[in-house]
C-alpha cells in the first residue's frame, strides 16, 4: 500500500467526484489483516490534567494502568519534570508498539477494541485515516526494534493532547473532582474532603469560603510504599513548564493539537500555547481540535482561530433543552443554543464546530430528538465533519452505573422498540420525501468546500447512514448485562438531586424512570 496525498480531514470524507479517499482506503485494506494497528503510540503524545503523561484518553478506561507513561521504578511520568522524548521509549509504549505491529490487540486499548467490534468510530480508525500518508504501519514497522524500542528522530510526533487542569464551569453528573473544580464543594459533601486522581491523593480545603484542592500526598497502590506528603497541587503542573513554547524543538513535523481540560475556553493559559504557535510559525499547518462545553465562546478566540489550518470545536452536548441542563449542571440551554448558533453562522470560515453525545443512561432516548433539532434548524457547518450526519457520539464507559449496558433489560427492549419505531416510521417517511439531489444545508460549508459526504449521495444514504449509526448505539447498549451497578445509579441520582434541588422525574423518560424502579423493587429498594 503506497502513501498518497489526501486532504487531512477528520472522518469519511469523499472527493466531489464520488471515489474513495485513500485515506478510507488504506484503512479498510489495513483492517482486513490488522485490527489492531493505530499510530498512536508512536506519534502522539497525551497529558492529563493533572500533569501525568498518558499514552492517550481512550486508554483511561483500562482501569488498572489508566494508560498513564510509568519510568524504571514505576512512578508516573510528568509534563513537569520529564520532557516529551524521554517518556517515547517508555514501556508501556514499546509493550504496545510490539502488540500491534503483530496485530495482536492489547488489553490496554479496551476501548478501541470494543467500539470498532460495535461498528463505531474509534479513535484508533480516525488517526489512522488522519495520518495515513505521514506515518503508516510500514513506517512503523521501519523505525522499530524488536522489543518496541523506537528511533526518535526519525518518528515524527504529529499529534498532541493537552488537557489544561482541571478548571471548569460544570459539574456534570458522570464527571468528578479530577475532571472539574466545579466538583469540589459537592465531593466533599457528598463524599468526604479527599478525592483521588492517578496516584496523587489530593485533600480539599475551604479558603475564604471556597472549597479548593489543598496539599495532599502520592503513593504507589502497586508497590505498596509509604505514602509521601506534597505540598503543591498536581493540577497546577502548567505553571511550571513551558512545553508547549518548544514546539519547533521537540515536535517540528505537529498537524493536531486536542486541547481540553476541565473546561479550555474559560482557561486563559491556552492564549499563550496559542500566541506561542503563531509566532513559532507553526499555526498555519495545524489543526486545533477542542473539547468544550460551549457555555462560553470568547469572541477574541476568533482572531487568534483565523492563523490556524482549521478549528475542529466538539461541544459535548448530551441532549436537547432541560435533560442536557440536568446532566451539565449548570448549563443553561439557552445560552448553549445561542453559542452554537455562533458558531454555526459567525465563525471564521476555517471553523468546525460538531455536536460530541455522551451516550448514557440519562439521554439514552435523545438521539431522535437530536436529529430532528438538527433538521430543524437547517445549520450551515454544524456537524458537517462529524463521524454520522448529525453529531459525533461516544458511549459512557465509566462510571459504569452511568453505562447504557446497566440499564435492566425490560428497558433495553424498550429502546429498541422507540428507536426503531422512530427510525422506520417518521424519519424513513421524512428522508422519502426529499428530493433525489437533496443535500443537507451543511453540505456548502467553507470548511471543507471540496469534500462532500457519503450521505450526501441520495436520500437513502442518509437513511442508511443514520440507521447504521443509531443501530450500533443500540448494538452497544445489547453487549453485556452491568445492571448490577443500578443499585449505584440510584443511590448517586438521589444523592445529586437533593444538593443540586433537582428532581429526576422532571428531565427523565418516565417509561424507563418506571422500568428501573419496577427492577429497584425487585432488589429491595426505591428509585
Amino acid at each position: 500500500m503506497d502513501k498518497k496525498k489526501t486532504a487531512f480531514i477528520g472522518g469519511t470524507g469523499y472527493a466531489r467526484d464520488g471515489k474513495v479517499p485513500p485515506s478510507e482506503q488504506y484503512l479498510k485494506e489495513l483492517q482486513e489483516w490488522n485490527t489492531s494497528w493505530c499510530p498512536v503510540p508512536w506519534t502522539s503524545y497525551g497529558i492529563n490534567n493533572n500533569g501525568d503523561y498518558r499514552m492517550c484518553i481512550q486508554a483511561n478506561t483500562h482501569r488498572k494502568s489508566r494508560g498513564i507513561l510509568r519510568d524504571k521504578e514505576n512512578v508516573a511520568m510528568r509534563a513537569d519534570k520529564q520532557s516529551v522524548a524521554d517518556t517515547r521509549n517508555c514501556s508501556m509504549l514499546k509493550d504496545v508498539r510490539k502488540s500491534m505491529i503483530k496485530g495482536e490487540r492489547h488489553e490496554i486499548c479496551q476501548r478501541c477494541n470494543k467500539e470498532d467490534d460495535m461498528g463505531q468510530q474509534s479513535r484508533r480508525r480516525l488517526d489512522t485515516r488522519r495520518f495515513f500518508d505521514v506515518f503508516n504501519y510500514e513506517d512503523s514497522k521501519r523505525v522499530t526494534q524488536e522489543d518496541g524500542t523506537i528511533d526518535v528522530k526519525a518518528t515524527p510526533i504529529v499529534e498532541a493532547d493537552i488537557r489544561f487542569s482541571n478548571l471548569c464551569n460544570l459539574a456534570c453528573r458522570m464527571c468528578n473532582p479530577t475532571e472539574s473544580t466545579q466538583w469540589y464543594k459537592e465531593h466533599a459533601v457528598l463524599e468526604g474532603r479527599k478525592f483521588a486522581s492517578g496516584d496523587y491523593r489530593i485533600k480539599l480545603i475551604k479558603d475564604k469560603g471556597r472549597t479548593k484542592a489543598g496539599g495532599g500526598w502520592i503513593s504507589s497502590i502497586e508497590t505498596g510504599e509509604v505514602p509521601q506528603p506534597v505540598r503543591w497541587n498536581p493540577f497546577d503542573w502548567y505553571e511550571k513548564t513551558d512545553l508547549w513554547k518548544n514546539f519547533k524543538e521537540h515536535a517540528p513535523d505537529i498537524k493536531l493539537i486536542h486541547i481540553s481540560g476541565g473546561e479550555p475556553l474559560i482557561n486563559q493559559k491556552q492564549y499563550e500555547l496559542l500566541e506561542n504557535l503563531i509566532d513559532q510559525g507553526l499555526s498555519q499547518n495545524i489543526v486545533l481540535d477542542y473539547n468544550t462545553n460551549w457555555t462560553n465562546v470568547p469572541q477574541k478566540l476568533f482572531e487568534y482561530w483565523k492563523h490556524f489550518k482549521r478549528i475542529d470545536i466538539g461541544g459535548s452536548v448530551d441532549g436537547i433543552g432541560k435533560i442536557d441542563d440536568y446532566i451539565r449542571h449548570p448549563s443553561k440551554w439557552s445560552q448553549i443554543e445561542k453559542n452554537i448558533i455562533k458558531l454555526d453562522r459567525e465563525s471564521p470560515d476555517n471553523v468546525n464546530p460538531w455536536i460530541t453525545f455522551t451516550l448514557q443512561i440519562l439521554n439514552v432516548m435523545e438521539p431522535m430528538t437530536m436529529i430532528e433539532w438538527n433538521i430543524k434548524n437547517k445549520f450551515q457547518k454544524l456537524n458537517r465533519l462529524a463521524k454520522t450526519p448529525w453529531f459525533t457520539q461516544h458511549p459512557v464507559h465509566n462510571p459504569k452505573y452511568y453505562c447504557v449496558t446497566s440499564l435492566p433489560e425490560k428497558a433495553k427492549k424498550y429502546v429498541r422498540q422507540q428507536y426503531e419505531n422512530w427510525l422506520y416510521g417518521y424519519f424513513k417517511e421524512w428522508c422519502g420525501d426529499l428530493p433525489k439531489d437533496y443535500l443537507l444545508p451543511n453540505s456548502n460549508t467553507p470548511v471543507e468546500p471540496d469534500t462532500i459526504r457519503s450521505w450526501d449521495k441520495k436520500p437513502e444514504v442518509l437513511f442508511d447512514e443514520t440507521e447504521y449509526h443509531l443501530q450500533s448505539m443500540l448494538k452497544f447498549m445489547e453487549s453485556s448485562d452491568t445492571s448490577n451497578y443500578l443499585l449505584d445509579f440510584i443511590d448517586h441520582t438521589r444523592a445529586l438531586d437533593e444538593t443540586r434541588g433537582q428532581d429526576i422525574q422532571e428531565y427523565f423518560s418516565p417509561q424507563i424512570y418506571e422500568m428501573i424502579d419496577d427492577w429497584a423493587k425487585e432488589n429491595g429498594t426505591r428509585f
